[in-house]
């Protein structure tokens, strides 16, 4: 299974087909420092790189339409992208872009449970269910997000998609009477290791039913207690970009994953790799 991910992976590296065929909703979430000023629609032309990415490339176009309750129609383009921009102090533009495939997006739950579940048995019983649910319909091995409590039940999830994407890793890991979120460390790894106990595994059965695991803690009213579960699948698409002064940057990904691959393979996969890259 591992060697079958290194292979797409490889072939994707060329730049030409996908790692995975559902190449899924666009997700944009900037950030906007209050000092700059943009002249024109920002969600707009955010939309539109979007939308040229899906009809310049060889992406699947997956959105529809209604038309009706009922009747429904492909927009032809992936279009309408989420974008979402929120204004922030003392920071240039900044975005992270997340093509997120519908199997991943379905396994996202949000549990309403009662404060009774925090005590460590109680949780991790409770968890060890809801985990058991997700199956393997979202592509494993997975990047697991689990958030307990929340203001809300939208911040509860909104952070469960955060958490995924390992976008709130430099969280601190430690709570305070001020109610800041955190990441509980500690049982992130009870976590993972729960969930190389299943025998689930990646699709056919084993102990990588997870890549890894995340858990955040947040504050909550007294007398309520959201649970958010969440997934990034094995393909696990998101990137970070900025846009300064000083120009557009984007995060740099892995352009050789061939390097990963067992050495009887890896020059036959680089050379599969070379060939995608010059096909166009």
């Amino acid at each position: 299974m591992a060697f079958d991910f290194l292979k797409n992976a490889n072939i994707a590296a060329g730049g030409i087909l996908p790692m995975c065929q559902d190449t899924g909703t666009a997700i944009i979430m900037g950030k906007k420092g209050f000092r700059v000023i943009t002249d024109g629609d920002d969600e707009a032309a955010l939309s539109e790189g979007a939308r040229n990415a899906y009809l310049r490339r060889n992406l699947r176009y997956s959105q529809v339409a209604p038309l009706s309750m009922y009747e429904e129609k492909n927009t032809a383009n992936n279009m309408p992208a989420q974008c979402e921009i929120y204004a922030k102090a003392m920071t240039p533009t900044s975005s992270c872009s997340w093509p997120r495939a519908v199997a991943p997006a379905n396994k996202s739950f949000l549990f309403q449970a009662t404060p009774s579940v925090l005590t460590k048995d109680r949780l991790l019983a409770f968890l060890k269910e809801k985990v058991l649910t997700l199956g393997t319909a979202a592509c494993p091995p997975y990047h697991l997000a689990i958030v307990i409590g929340g203001t809300s039940a939208e911040l509860c999830m909104k952070t469960v998609k955060l958490a995924s994407a390992r976008y709130l890793d430099a969280l601190p890991t430690h709570g305070s009477a001020d109610g800041n979120a955190f990441r509980d460390l500690e049982m992130e790894q009870e976590i993972l290791k729960m969930t190389q106990s299943l025998g689930v595994g990646a699709q056919f059965g084993g102990k990588y039913f997870c890549h890894d695991v995340r858990v955040i803690r947040l504050p909550r009213h007294g007398a309520s207690l959201p649970i958010g579960l969440g997934v990034s699948c094995s393909a696990d698409r998101q990137v970070l970009g900025k846009v300064t002064k000083d120009g557009v940057y984007l995060e740099e990904l892995e352009h050789n994953p061939a390097q990963y691959l067992p050495r009887s393979s890896s020059r036959s996969a680089a050379r599969s790799s070379r060939s995608t890259s010059t096909s166009r």
